[in-house]
């Protein structure tokens, strides 16, 4: 598999987790244990953490041309993919029960705005853990597995952080949301 490959890990596990886990919410709805909202977002988020937290223990088991097993990434995609269907068709199902009815469709390109703006982060980000290339200098592989591990294990602390924040907020949100689910 390519690099270029691996891209469609994410899509391929969106694909085939929605319908279990849209199951998995209609069961526990069924026996009143279904979290609401600010619960699944605060998991959605742990569970990002924990993706690039794989990422970042992953140069352990680096071979001497700074390559890792490629179970880490498809770890990862896993587990990212699962905490995306925590978060997003429960926000955009929280966009429509929310919002005023005369700005939903407003509020829905807030949402999707709003995404926008993560994905300018994410810009950021790998700005700062690229590594230049020279022409006619050699990059050690192993120090540059380095770079990334370091990067993955802060994304993996702030994201980890974030999800715990939205957790112990959550019996707070959940008070505002009344009835909404």
């Amino acid at each position: 598999m390519s690099a270029g490959q691996t891209n469609g890990l994410n899509s391929m596990f969106i694909i085939i987790l929605a319908i279990p886990i849209s199951l998995l919410w209609g069961y526990l709805s069924k026996r009143k244990m279904n979290p609401r909202t600010p619960y699944k977002f605060g998991l959605g988020l742990l569970l990002a953490g924990l993706s690039f937290y794989i990422l970042s223990i992953s140069g352990g088991s680096a071979n001497e041309n700074g390559m890792v097993p490629f179970y880490y990434l498809f770890a990862m995609y896993f587990i990212i993919s699962v905490g995306e269907l925590f978060m997003s068709p429960v926000g955009l199902s929280k966009i429509t029960d929310l919002s005023p009815k005369n700005i939903v469709s407003f509020m829905m390109g807030v949402w999707f705005l709003s995404s926008a703006f993560a994905f300018q982060i994410v810009g950021f980000i790998s700005e700062e853990l690229a590594i230049e290339n020279v022409p006619g200098q050699v990059i050690n592989p192993l120090e540059t597995l380095k770079v990334y591990t370091d990067g993955f294990h802060l994304i993996a602390l702030y994201a980890i952080g974030a999800g715990a924040i939205v957790l112990l907020f959550s019996p707070l949100m959940k008070k505002l949301l009344g009835n909404v689910h």
